[in-house]
């Protein structure tokens, strides 16, 4: 994992019983049997091939340092550390030479990287490695665990030198686990998880002596509290044998009491919040924690309990990756973790990665998806997608298990063993198990499930930064636990002041249906034209608005503006409320913006979680378009994200304008200024709008709505008096311009031949270039062209109007003998000597796409929002599937020699220097 969940992992000790599996009667591959002094002895021939020539022999004991006594506080570490110094039977010296690394290359058992072993806070785990037929190593090892078990005690000096080890591996730790000691006793100050770490400080253990470690070995370090594991290449009877011989006289008193464990608190971990500013902790991470004990839908199968909490992290993971990303701009990555038991309790975490400046907002963000989880549930085709992850996940799991080599099968059985030893069973059993739960389960015990795992109410927030991070403070994570902990009841349906509609609700002066594909239009007083379609089932309900203005409109002094303004706008202020207000605002109505830059249109889209949400998206719409503003803590953060395409493409872009056109400059470049890119945006947004609604609600309602909230913007030119820009004849400059740059080596032609908005020209180009790319493929294979091919359309992508076929061949030794390759394949496809199948085979491929596209919320969303900026109405999308099948192969080798006749090419070439 490599993130906070992993730390959370060890130091909790999540005691994993692998998921989704039930006990068999005679597990496959394992052969498994309790001696009479109650040692659990695990044996498991790797397979062939995958055992390496290694046998590896581990003892776990269940007992750790939550096992301590008060007057024995790091009595845990300082045994471990005094058994690796040696034993009457094995000295060190011996073990030492014993400490190898198992398996494959590359590959260790889980005791880092052959070490003689790991304590956890419930658990210590031993481990030795040695050749199969090393009589004597089998002794020393046996030998040795016989001695843990039977009674040994470390001598004071042996104490002494361990007390030294663990402060210098104190001394030696890394930031995440400086972390691990820093916020563990934050969440559990009245339990032994608080009061014990893992290495104890000096001053603890300098108070800890030989008597305490004896005490502790004494009540825990006993046969029934022990599973032996030996896995890797060796024959079971004989090992069988030597196991029993040594170990199955080793005895302990049976009234010496083993002790119980303290519960967690009764409450979980709820409310606490824990900053923590380490020196040299580069990645900012703020984990969500819930702690609570088992509900009682598991019954006595705890592997039903693991299928059950499988589908919950599933579920949660689906929704808090987003809301994470939505918060805030710099999320590196999410974890979503609900597996593992301790004492009994359930353990559920996610764990967010993020630039230390989006770390507080991403923290927020999954804070208010988990309260809206909370009070929504899922959805069904949120359940469905979840049950069948976890069942694909299963059937992989069982497959990995018959291939898996000798350190993997010892993972998984040391986890099993620090667990329940008795509920452990192979993967191969898992898939069966999971799809037996999931068939007995409904939908509303699983949703009812997964929000209770994770409920914001029982929710601990840990926050780790650098020092420097002064934003970043114990008040923010308690501030997100605020956020958590709010009440999870019906959704209000007011709003704050700045988002309400800004006027008088309008009126719609017309309606009219065409029935060919289902589309209402409503024109409504102010101007604005609604555009609405009915998909039943649809998963979410798309507000896409489109403001007829764009870069085309700009001349050079306001060259720019457009693009760096929406990029600005992806974090609006709207009248007082921050860009941090308005996503808090739109998360918890379960809605997402995105703004989209066009030539001669730009496009505002709100997504709404399902069709009752329709009304908050027009809402907010109409919000960003009343009282459009960008907040000047994000601008800077938009312009950053700002895709690098690469000098090729740029010049590429460059060479498509006139010389000297201010189009080409980088806008991001040229403002800077949130109060201006906050005026261009009141720019635009007075300009005519097109709005195309599309889900699973009544047309006729949709376009009622959009009059109460668009309806009140204020009067402007309707849309259909916008067309969009034709174009000129471009400047026929075809001589390749070559680019010295320390870069991959590569050649790219640009064919400009036609207008973007033509859809009748574009069409069969789509497909020439898919033939083009294969023909270039097949060069490649034969062994005339040494670069990885591709080919394209652009449709008015950063070139102004222009439709544009465009082919690339990078990484190849000779820049110059590939530019000749890709213009012998155009020639060969232009000419009918390149394979027909191609085309046909594209044909038929791109007619699959438009079936599919056809039912898609986001095709009729785009397509309703751009017609009248291309001068069109409805009509032209009821022949669009008849336009595609009656193309052909001789249209698809037409459109391509013609364009090579009249197109225009722009052929760049990057060159190392």
């Amino acid at each position: 994992m490599g993130s906070l969940a992993r730390t959370v992992w060890l130091l909790l000790v999540l005691c994993c019983v692998p998921a989704l599996a039930i006990p068999p009667a005679d597990p496959a591959g394992l052969t498994r049997f309790t001696l009479d002094n109650g040692l659990r002895v695990w044996l498991h021939p790797a397979p062939p091939g995958n055992a390496g020539p290694e046998a590896g022999v581990m003892l776990v004991i269940r007992s750790g340092a939550i096992d301590e006594a008060d007057d024995e506080i790091g009595a845990a570490y300082l045994a471990k550390r005094a058994a690796g110094l040696g034993t009457p039977g094995a000295s060190g010296e011996r073990l030492e030479r014993l400490r190898t690394r198992f398996g494959r290359p590359g590959s260790s058992l889980p005791a880092s990287k052959g070490g003689h072993a790991r304590l956890t806070h419930e658990s210590v785990m031993y481990a030795l490695v040695f050749e199969p037929d090393d009589d004597r190593a089998w002794s020393d090892a046996l030998a040795h665990y016989a001695d843990l078990l039977g009674g040994w005690s470390p001598p004071p000096a042996v104490i002494d030198q361990a007390r030294a080890m663990a402060a210098e591996r104190l001394g030696a730790m890394s930031p995440e686990e400086q972390a691990r000691h820093r916020f563990i006793p934050d969440l559990f100050p009245e339990h032994a998880m608080g009061r014990r770490a893992l290495i104890p400080a000096p001053e603890v253990g300098a108070r800890t002596g030989p008597d305490a470690v004896a005490r502790h070995l004494e009540r825990r370090y006993r046969p029934e509290l022990t599973t032996l594991i030996v896995v890797g290449d060796f024959d079971t009877d004989r090992v069988l044998a030597r196991v029993r011989e040594r170990l199955a006289g080793v005895s302990r008193d049976p009234a010496v009491d083993a002790g119980e464990r303290e519960p967690l608190p009764p409450a979980g971990v709820g409310g606490r919040a824990s900053f923590h500013a380490v020196p040299g902790y580069a990645p900012g991470e703020v984990s969500l924690l819930s702690i609570g004990p088992r509900g009682s839908d598991e019954g006595s199968d705890p592997q039903r309990a693991g299928v059950f909490d499988a589908v919950a992290a599933e579920l949660i993971a689906g929704r808090v990756r987003p809301a994470a990303a939505l918060g805030d701009a710099g999320v590196v990555s999410v974890e979503t973790v609900v597996k593992g038991w301790i004492n009994g309790s359930r353990i559920a975490e996610i764990s967010v990665r993020a630039e230390p400046d989006g770390l507080a907002g991403a923290g927020r963000a999954v804070a208010m998806e988990l309260s809206r989880i909370a009070r929504d549930g899922f959805r069904p085709e949120e359940l469905r997608a979840a049950r069948a992850a976890v069942l694909a996940a299963a059937e992989r799991q069982a497959r990995a298990w018959s291939e898996a080599a000798a350190p993997t099968v010892a993972e998984r059985l040391i986890h099993a063993a620090r667990g329940d030893p008795d509920a452990w069973i192979p993967p191969t059993e898992a898939s069966r198990h999971a799809a037996r739960v999931l068939a007995s389960t409904t939908d509303r015990a699983l949703d009812a499930h997964a929000r209770r795992v994770l409920d914001p109410g029982t929710l601990a927030c840990v926050m780790l930064a650098k020092r420097e991070d002064e934003d970043l403070d114990h008040a923010t994570a308690e501030r997100i636990l605020r956020v958590a902990a709010a009440p999870a009841g019906p959704r209000a349906r007011t709003v704050p002041d700045q988002l309400a509609p800004p006027g008088e609700p309008g009126s719609v002066l017309e309606i009219t249906h065409d029935p060919a594909i289902d589309v209402w239009t409503g024109r409504l007083q102010n101007g604005v034209v609604v555009r609405a379609k009915r998909m039943p089932n649809a998963e979410r309900a798309v507000v896409r608005v489109g403001i007829a203005e764009g870069p085309s409109r700009e001349d050079a002094a306001t060259a720019g503006r457009t693009v760096a303004a929406l990029h600005a706008w992806c974090y609006p202020s709207i009248g007082g409320l921050d860009a941090g207000q308005v996503r808090a605002w739109s998360m918890t109505r379960g809605l997402t913006h995105r703004v989209l830059p066009g030539e001669d249109m730009v496009i505002l889209e709100v997504e709404a979680a399902d069709a009752s949400g329709l009304g908050d998206a027009l809402t907010l719409a109409a919000a960003m378009l009343a009282r459009p503003g960008a907040d000047p803590a994000y601008a800077e953060r938009s312009r950053r994200d700002k895709p690098d395409f690469g000098p090729a493409i740029r010049r590429l872009g460059e060479r498509m304008v006139t010389p000297g056109d201010p189009r080409v400059t980088n806008p991001l470049e040229v403002h800077r200024d949130p109060r201006v890119l906050s005026a261009w945006l009141g720019v635009l947004a007075a300009s005519p709008l097109e709005v195309s609604l599309v889900g699973d609600f009544s047309a006729a309602s949709a376009i009622e709505s959009a009059a109460r909230t668009l309806g009140a913007l204020p009067d402007r030119a309707p849309p259909s008096a916008h067309r969009g820009v034709r174009w000129g004849p471009l400047p026929a400059d075809e001589s390749p311009d070559r680019i010295p740059a320390d870069a991959t080596p590569e050649a790219l032609l640009g064919l400009v031949f036609g207008d973007a908005a033509d859809v009748d020209a574009v069409r069969p180009m789509i497909v020439a270039a898919a033939a083009v790319r294969a023909e270039l493929e097949r060069m490649r294979d034969a062994g005339r062209l040494d670069a990885k091919p591709a080919a394209w359309i652009w449709l008015g992508d950063g070139l102004p109007g222009r439709a544009t076929l465009v082919v690339r061949c990078e990484h190849a030794a000779d820049p110059a003998r590939a530019m000749d390759a890709i213009e012998q394949a155009l020639r060969r496809v232009a000419d009918g000597r390149s394979d027909a199948g191609v085309i046909e085979a594209e044909l038929a491929r791109t007619g699959r796409l438009v079936d599919r596209a056809w039912e898609q919320t986001a095709f009729w969303s785009d397509r309703l929002a751009k017609l009248s900026a291309h001068g069109q109405d409805t009509g032209v999308l009821s022949g669009m599937r008849a336009s595609y099948e009656s193309l052909t192969v001789r249209d698809v080798r037409d459109a391509l020699a013609a364009a090579l006749a009249s197109g225009v090419r722009k052929p760049v070439l990057v060159v190392p220097e």
